[in-house]
């Protein structure tokens, strides 16, 4: 991914593992051979969260610099990638940006990544990935988006999303 911004600028199969280093950047891909699927849920979208969401079972999870969460779970079958106006399931051919990671600008107006200890991709939950089927990801349509909105502003800047279910 390209330094300091979200898009991508090579091939996914262009990857190799190894530490991430301070200020790189690069993206967790699924593909038609995995089962990843990942939950990509906004703050700023907090008021339309449904219940549904929030009880998704204790996985793997990291919080995006806007105070986001990214829950890592493992298909249990296919699954469709789809998007909602509290956030997005990322499944086959869809990519978040990877723990670790850190982005140096965004086009929010009530943040900014340029700070220090800003715009860091922190895992907040270390734990195996769980698994999840597609009646649990039907539940989330609860609230599905249809009115393609992308008002970014936050309701609550001090709101912190719940992490689900988890122990720790």
């Amino acid at each position: 991914i390209e330094t300091g911004g979200k898009g991508t600028n090579q091939a996914h199969d262009c990857v190799s593992a190894g530490k991430v280093r301070d200020n790189d950047i690069y993206g967790v891909y699924a593909t038609k051979n995995d089962d990843l699927v990942i939950v990509d849920i906004d703050c700023y979208r907090y008021d339309d969260v449904p219940e549904s969401v929030e009880n998704l079972p204790a996985t793997f999870i990291v919080r995006s610099p806007h105070c986001g969460r990214h829950r890592y779970y493992s298909a249990t079958e296919d699954i469709t990638g789809s998007r909602w106006n509290w956030g997005e399931v990322r499944a086959t051919n869809q990519y978040v940006v990877g723990p670790g990671s850190k982005i140096e600008e965004c086009t929010k107006e009530w943040h900014d990544c340029s700070q220090p200890d800003e715009g860091r991709y922190e895992i907040i939950d270390d734990r195996p990935i769980s698994a999840i089927d597609a009646e649990t990801i039907k539940k989330l349509a609860s609230k599905k988006s249809n009115s393609g909105t992308n008002d970014q502003t936050p309701k609550n800047n001090s709101q912190i999303l719940p992490t689900g279910n988890d122990t720790t």
